[in-house]
This record gives C-alpha cells, structure tokens and sequence, in this order.
C-alpha cells in the first residue's frame, strides 16, 4: 500500500493551494503533516480521495485517482473529517457505522457483525446504540473514527483528530491512533505546527519545544516555559509565524498636535531607512492613523524576513525616538488641563 503524489496542484478558483507537491507515504508508516491553518493539508487529504480537481498525478496502491476509480480508491482510504458533525449523520452510532459497509454490497447483518467487531477492538461498545446528538465532542470525534474502520481502509487519514478535546480525550485519541498504527494500519496526520515553530494560540506565544500526548511545551520571548494543554490549542485560532517566510511589524506612535504631520511622517520615513533588516518591497508604510485627545497618531507599518521579526520590532522602536529628536518631533503625554473659577465671598468664609 502506498499513497503517491507527483507534481501535484489544487487551486480553488485562481488562487494556488498546493503548488507542485511531491512525495509518498508506504505501507506501515504513520506520518504527520505540518502546515499553518489555510496551509493546504486538509486540502490534500481530498485530493487524494478526489473530492478535489487537481493537476498531476496522485496514485493509491498504483491506482490513479479519477472518477472512474473512486469506488475502489476509498476503499482503502479511510478520512477522518475534522468536524465529527460533518460525518455522523445517521440517528445512533451502529447506523452510521454499517452505513459504508452496506453502500459496498455486504448485508445488514454482516455490517452490523463487522460493527460490533470494531466497536470491541476500540473498546467503544458502550457507543454501540448511542444518538449522535446526545453524544460528547470527543465521543464523537472517537465514534467518528470507528465509523471509517469499519470499512477497514489500509490507510487512515486524519484530519487533526484531536482538536476540542479535553485532555484526558486527546490522551485516548493518541493512544487508538498508536494502536491503529501497531495493527498495520498507515496513518495520516495533519497538524498546525512543528518543534522549533513559533506560533501564537489565544493570549499564549512562543516557540514550540515539544509536543506531547497532553500538553505542548513552549519557550516564551522572556525564556520561559509553559505548558498549553492541546485541548486550549485545538480550540483557539493558532497563528504560526514559522510557516510564512515573512513578517508585518506594525508600530504606532503618537506625537503632539503642534507638530506637521508632513514632519512627522519625514522624521518616521528616516528611522525606516535606518533600521536594516526592513525589506524594500511590500514597500514600508506610515500614515496618520487616528487623532487622539492630546496627540495625532502615526502607523509604521513594514516587512522584514520571519526570523529578523524582535530584532527589527526593537531596532525601529530606537531609531524613531532618535529621528523624532533629529527633527524636532515631540512626543505627547496625557495632559489635563484645570481651570480655577474665581469663588463667591461666601464660600471664602467658610
């Protein structure tokens, strides 16, 4: 058994997903795929069920993937959607897993038989006869995967299986995968990031030093570890910064109402063309952006390679307090102004 991508791209309208992808998974083998969210690995996975146009070619067992082989393709390629919702859609758990079986010829009572069968294997009986919708996110994202093994594909594609799971079920998840892998099933993984990564989850940043069953360990920018459980990151937008070879550093500063914007700006334009590590194109930005009680407010916005990011960030940060004194720009401070009303006599006396 072996999955085969040659040379192989997906475009939804004009827009590039994949461009030009190579590479094979074997027999045996159980594989990650690493990728930013909107990075194309979900898109992958239909290609190679050609759920998806694509150009180039992709094999399954030395099968080509078209519409005339469809039938024969999903047979041993088992997908694991990432919203469990999208996949269970029959009243209880025993429907939706005799529901493929059947579609492939065998009866009912032998579906059910081969149901029952890998529900004992997982150790998931107890979902046998159990609605959909009175089952948890992570039983059905377990009940999810038992519905694909019934169909007993050679090859498991997963569509990151432990998102939204508390981590107790992110434990059980991992560990069937493990025990799919030691049974001879090849798995497929998709997750966001990878060690040495820096990403970004909710209120959390740093660089990604090990990624566990339960929690991913990272190292801040102030060199401390902290441990996210991969339930929290599963359930936030992770932003990886690693995954673009560029990034945005925007800087806002605020300077006093008496100052001309065209000398502001002028004094902003000079700290850029200080700061190395700026790229020239996208070309850098400053405008005036918002006007505040006691300032007028100027966006810096500039790019610079993924890796130069903090040096850059703190380099600018100097070189504006420096070109703002070099041309005369004061910076302001939040002023109150108190005025004193001349007191009635009375109030004096008293």
């Amino acid at each position: 058994m072996m999955l085969v991508f040659d040379h192989v791209c997906v475009f939804y309208g004009d827009t590039p997903v994949l461009r030009e992808l190579s590479f094979q998974i074997r027999s045996g083998e159980q594989v990650g795929l690493i990728g930013a969210n909107g990075a194309g690995k979900s898109t992958l996975m239909k290609a190679a069920l050609g759920l998806l146009p694509y150009t180039g070619s992709i094999t399954v067992d030395g099968i080509p993937v078209t519409r005339k082989t469809l039938p024969e393709v999903r047979r041993k390629l088992g997908y694991v959607l990432q919203d469990a919702d999208n996949q269970m859609f029959m009243p209880t758990v025993l429907d939706d897993m005799v529901f493929g079986p059947m579609n492939y010829g065998l009866s009912r009572a032998a579906a059910e038989q081969r149901a029952e069968e890998t529900l004992a294997e997982l150790h998931m009986e107890y979902l046998r006869d159990r609605h959909n919708h009175k089952m948890s996110g992570g039983e059905k994202r377990m009940a999810a995967v038992a519905t694909i093994l019934a169909m007993q594909p050679q090859m498991l594609l997963m569509d990151e299986p432990s998102m939204g799971l508390s981590p107790l079920l992110v434990k059980e998840i991992f560990a069937m995968i493990q025990e799919l892998h030691e049974s001879g099933i090849t798995i497929l993984l998709t997750r966001p990031f990878e060690d040495g990564d820096f990403v970004e989850a909710g209120d959390v940043s740093g660089t990604v030093k090990d990624i566990g069953l339960i929690y991913t360990q990272l190292c801040t920018l102030d060199n401390k570890d902290i441990y996210v459980p991969n339930s929290d990151l599963s359930a936030s937008k992770i932003v990886n910064y690693s995954r673009e070879p560029q990034r945005r550093v925007d800087l806002t500063f605020g300077a006093d109402y008496t100052c001309r914007p065209e000398q502001v700006k002028a004094a902003l334009h000079n700290a850029v063309s200080l700061v190395s590590g700026i790229l020239p194109e996208p070309a850098p930005f400053v405008r005036v952006s918002g006007y505040g009680e006691s300032n007028i407010e100027y966006t810096v916005r500039v790019w610079c390679k993924t890796a130069d990011y903090w040096t850059v960030y703190y380099d600018l940060m100097e070189a504006v307090g420096a070109a703002f004194d070099a041309h005369g720009v004061s910076m302001s401070y939040p002023q109150m102004n108190v005025h004193v009303l001349d007191t009635p006599e009375s109030a004096k006396r008293d």
